[in-house]
């Protein structure tokens, strides 16, 4: 399995999370879990220091893991636990229909890429189409809770997925006068890159950087006090072949930073260059031969304090640990599309909340005591089914969380978050 682009922050400290179990019948909040009610049903999400590690429904098992990597973050459910929507934290989601007795997950589906497309946005994925010169970019982006599993062109297969953990989250295409490129990213945050070559698809992946083997380093001046190695929370895109990390400010030092601070990072997937774009709209090439890349951040009140030293962002290009590409696109083509990205506004946007638009059809409930499958549609029937016998039921409830009155006081009465 490909890994090179930048550590999800969600898995970073996964080792250190608690894994505990979730009762979906319960529908009230805990030390583990607040539960949120919602119109069509409503939604766990974990605490601090916990995750799911396996979901129930009446003490009977839904899904399970042993892989610290495959946590669940938060569990939608809809009307009487007919559609669930586990979301984890290495990004995945797996979007579950009742059907009988059985959850079968529909949410991962085929892509079909064509050179004459338009613009459209359509219930499972969008699609945006960039034209400058003789340079053509078509983006693919899933909907709500819809994912990649294959690639194709006509007929020939270019990416499957590797196992059913692992899925794409967008898909981008670069045709020029005699190149195309096709760059996949995926929900762990790394990517794929494909080059058109003798009429076939060649995964050229290995001959990029190693996103993973770099370091990002915050050093946030207030004016009052200095905070060094600040964490980085990031989500990451992909437009018109470039690999993109928004960064997210916590409150705390968005309202201390003014407009020179970093929007995103960009990495060009074909001509392999890495920027850092600032809320200014500058954009600052990045030469991984140095070791060290410093960028300035001004405060907010630097007026006040004209004499203090200034924030800082650290760009660690962990010199002798990145690997760059031997196999360079033809000298016509970059010159070409430096020119035309040079005409093209900013194509990255703030990043929609994948969870925040959910479709679903609710069926009339079935006898939940029934014994629960969990079924993941293949083309070959593979599927994952999840059984227990009496003993092991009785005594996974001994090992449930029973909670106490003050428990079921404080969270009957905590304030619901939207």
């Amino acid at each position: 399995m490909v890994n090179n682009g930048f550590p999800n922050p969600c898995l970073k400290y996964s080792h250190l999370l608690n894994p505990v179990m979730l009762e979906l019948t319960s529908k009230i909040s805990n030390k583990y879990f607040t539960y949120h009610e919602k119109e069509d049903g409503g939604y766990y999400s974990r605490n601090d220091f916990y995750a799911c590690n396996r979901v129930l429904i009446n003490r009977r098992t839904l899904w399970k893991t042993n892989n610290e990597s495959e946590y669940i973050g938060q569990v939608h459910i809809y009307g009487e636990i007919n559609t669930i929507t586990l979301c984890f934290l290495n990004g995945d989601i797996k979007h579950l229909t009742k059907v009988e007795n059985t959850y079968i997950a529909k949410n991962k589906i085929n892509l079909n890429i064509k050179s004459d497309v338009e613009d459209f946005e359509g219930q499972k994925y969008t699609i945006k189409v960039y034209e400058i010169g003789n340079i053509k970019y078509i983006n693919y982006k899933s909907n709500s809770v819809y994912l990649f599993k294959k690639v194709f062109e006509f007929d020939e297969l270019i990416w499957k997925s590797n196992n059913f953990s692992e899925s794409a989250k967008s898909i981008s295409i670069c045709i020029m006068k005699h190149e195309k490129y096709l760059g996949i990213l995926l929900t762990n945050f790394n990517y794929l890159l494909y080059q058109y070559i003798n009429n076939n698809w060649i995964n050229i992946t290995n001959k990029r950087l190693r996103l993973n083997k770099f370091m990002l380093i915050f050093n946030i001046n207030s004016g009052l006090k200095r905070f060094k190695n600040v964490p980085i929370d990031y989500e990451t895109d992909l437009m018109n072949l470039e690999y993109s990390l928004f960064f997210n400010f916590t409150p705390e030092f968005e309202q201390n930073l003014d407009i020179t601070k970093p929007k995103c990072l960009t990495y060009n997937l074909i001509t392999n260059d890495l920027s850092i774009v600032l809320c200014n709209g500058n954009k600052i090439p990045i030469d991984t031969n140095k070791a060290f890349i410093k960028i300035p951040i001004n405060p907010v009140n630097s007026y006040l304090f004209p004499s203090k030293s200034f924030s800082e962002f650290t760009f660690n290009t962990a010199k002798s640990s990145f690997s760059t590409t031997s196999l360079e696109p033809n000298k016509n083509s970059i010159d070409q599309l430096d020119k035309g990205m040079d005409q093209m506004d900013n194509p990255v946007d703030e990043l929609d909340n994948p969870i925040g638009q959910m479709t679903n059809s609710i069926d009339e409930s079935t006898n939940p005591m029934d014994q629960l499958n969990v079924e993941i549609e293949e083309e070959m029937n593979e599927y994952i089914s999840v059984t227990q016998s009496e003993e092991e039921i009785e005594q996974e409830y001994e090992n449930l969380t029973h909670f106490t009155r003050n428990e079921l006081f404080k969270a009957l009465s905590r304030p619901i978050e939207f």
